[in-house]
């Protein structure tokens, strides 16, 4: 179907946003939200403005990110502001139409911004307000099931970040890092060595980093980050793997450990306290050798393994429908805005 296509300030009022000058130097713990190119920044003890308005970040690596307020609310710099008319635009499916950053002409190279003459000048789609709420109501209820899939998701990872704690207790002895295992940095890997489409997978201090064609394990491997942002983060790695040396890898544990008990004992321990905080933090293996790690027996250790299993199960279904309900949702959208819905 063949809808007119109208310039956006033909149908939408369009301001910068901050216009009343305030910025976090003015935050309160409560108050109403201020929204600025990420979002809302953090509050602010009055308001500009009550629903009424799609925000457009126009700065940064994000530009052409959407907002929707709702309720009372006050911008920040580095926004746009767009108020559609509500007898021609439902702003709700403005939003759906504007929240994509490929639409955007970006200017500026190490600083991308999106003039407000493009915002202005923008064309859109303009269906009739009945099929304009119709899309908008299709869509909407496909968010809600994204929304209720993350909500699982975030649900499962507090169960399985409790259930280290629940399986052990008090009693458990503890014993020093050193005397349980040995860590031994990553192995130096180029950018230039790694392939996009490599059978294995290359972990560096928050995961996996790339892949490669040869592996430096055959055998799943724990590795902590050791340098920068990600010292102490913990991973469990593929069964064929490379650790880079931005990390460093369990090569000797003592039987008593279970390779999954052992990951969530050493996530417990909140490695990354014991980093050198002199420059770039920085772990090394020598700093943990006095860490304390709790060691249950092996039939607890067990049982925490099986129910990890279970519960990883079932936030890997979750992972997957809502992968699903990404790519539905973005074929939806695709679909709609060409009145092909």
């Amino acid at each position: 179907m063949a809808w007119p296509q109208v310039q956006l300030s033909s149908v939408a009022r369009v301001q910068a946003g901050g216009k009343s000058g305030q910025s976090g130097l003015s935050f309160v713990e409560s108050g109403y939200p201020a929204y600025g190119a990420g979002g809302v920044n953090g509050h602010l003890p009055d308001w500009e403005f009550e629903d009424g308005a799609v925000i457009l970040s126009s700065i940064g690596a994000r530009c052409g990110k959407c907002f929707f307020p709702t309720g009372r609310w006050s911008s920040l710099a580095n926004t746009q502001l767009i108020f559609p008319d509500p007898d021609r635009v439902d702003r709700k499916f403005l939003w759906y139409l504007l929240n994509d950053e490929d639409r955007w002409h970006r200017s500026g190279t190490a600083q991308p911004y999106i003039k407000p003459a493009d915002v202005k000048a923008n064309v859109i789609p303009l269906p009739p307000l009945p099929e304009q709420r119709r899309i908008a109501s299709i869509l909407d209820n496909v968010e809600r099931a994204k929304w209720t899939r993350r909500e699982s998701i975030q649900l499962t990872t507090a169960v399985i970040d409790s259930l280290f704690h629940q399986k052990t207790s008090e009693r458990s002895p503890t014993k020093p890092l050193g005397s349980l295992l040995k860590l031994s940095s990553g192995r130096f890997l180029p950018t230039k060595a790694m392939v996009a489409d490599g059978s294995v997978a290359v972990y560096g201090g928050n995961g996996v980093s790339g892949r490669h064609d040869v592996a430096m394990f055959d055998t799943p491997q724990v590795v902590v980050g050791r340098v920068g942002a990600y010292c102490g983060v913990v991973h469990v790695t593929e069964r064929e793997s490379w650790v880079t040396d931005n990390a460093m890898v369990v090569t000797w544990r003592q039987e008593e450990f279970e390779l999954d008990y052992l990951a969530a004992a050493l996530k417990a321990a909140n490695l990354n306290q014991f980093a050198s905080q002199s420059g770039q933090p920085l772990i090394s293996a020598s700093r943990l050798e006095r860490v304390m790690l709790r060691v249950p027996e092996k039939p607890i250790q067990l049982e925490y393994v099986e129910d990890l299993k279970s519960i990883q199960a079932i936030e890997a279904l979750h992972v997957a429908h809502l992968a699903k309900l990404d790519d539905l949702f973005a074929s939806l959208q695709h679909r709609a805005f060409r009145g092909e819905l």
